[in-house]
């Protein structure tokens, strides 16, 4: 499991970058049920995918569906954009993890409602 940080700004949009291994992207809003994760860019890796109740224990989100389509997954190689419902009354955050990492900068975009 990647270290992912604990000191992020609460918010029910966030936009960031991922240039290197480990790093993240999180986007934290208390009571949140759903999220959407957009990825754009030129990069080679490996995004995966992660949520919280209490922003100390992550665990995989294995259940994120492409839009327009297509399998659940727990991370990608490729942009797109995915959706993800947490099934949980208190889910607060989502974090897209570089877990592994070649080259090249994806643009990292989380929505949570």
């Amino acid at each position: 499991m990647p270290a992912i940080p604990s000191s992020y700004p609460p918010g029910q949009f966030v936009s960031s970058t991922i240039a290197a291994a480990q790093q993240a992207v999180v986007c934290r809003q208390p009571n949140s049920r759903a999220a959407t994760i957009g990825i754009n860019g030129t990069w080679s890796g490996t995004l995966a995918f992660y949520y919280s109740v209490d922003d100390v224990t992550w665990q995989p989100a294995e259940s994120a569906f492409p839009l327009g389509g297509g399998a659940p997954a727990g991370s990608t190689t490729a942009n797109g954009t995915w959706t993800f419902s947490f099934g949980l009354p208190n889910s607060t955050s989502i974090a897209v993890v570089a877990t592994a990492w070649t080259s090249g900068t994806a643009d990292i975009a989380i929505n949570l409602a």
